[in-house]
């Protein structure tokens, strides 16, 4: 632990909840729970940071409904973001070069795309096609392009919100 002064604070906690002043998609509720969140504090300044987490493994195979959480995740922190988090970010690490350079999606789940260099647009409407959907449209409040990275088998992306 590092502190400029004695006085410092540095606090840590994991799948917390964060209170919410509208619904959360992940939650269908106004308490969301984050995966990672950091509080720092020095003296009358406090900076908060919400980090969630994914691991996709090619074996747990779930895709598409896999692509349509990390969208979810964002939407979350989009709200946590406009509730008092001041940094917030999506990490998601994998072996399964699927969610990273996939040729083409099916045209049922394509909305749901963060392959490298993929760009999402705000307010654009994101809808799972299938007969029976996973779950309710999102539309995300900010534009993000996915830029992926690679160290020998595994695939990371991490996104700011």
């Amino acid at each position: 632990m590092y502190e400029f002064r004695s006085s410092d604070k540095f606090h840590l906690e994991f799948e917390t909840f964060l209170p919410l002043k509208t619904t959360s998609i992940k939650s269908q509720s106004e308490r969301a729970r984050i995966d990672i969140l950091i509080r720092y504090q020095d003296g009358d300044h406090q900076t908060c940071a919400a980090i969630e987490l994914k691991f996709f493994k090619k074996s747990n195979h779930r895709e598409p409904n896999n692509r349509y959480d990390v969208f979810k995740d964002l939407s979350n922190l989009e709200l946590y973001k406009r509730n008092g988090s001041d940094i917030c970010y999506f990490i998601l690490a994998t072996d399964h070069a699927h969610y990273c350079n996939q040729i083409k999606y099916s045209d049922d789940t394509r909305d749901f795309d963060f392959r490298h260099k993929s760009t999402y647009k705000e307010g654009t409407i994101l809808s799972y096609r299938t007969p029976k959907p996973y779950g309710n449209d999102i539309t995300l409040m900010q534009d993000y392009e996915f830029l992926w990275d690679q160290i020998n088998d595994l695939y990371f992306l991490k996104v700011q919100v």
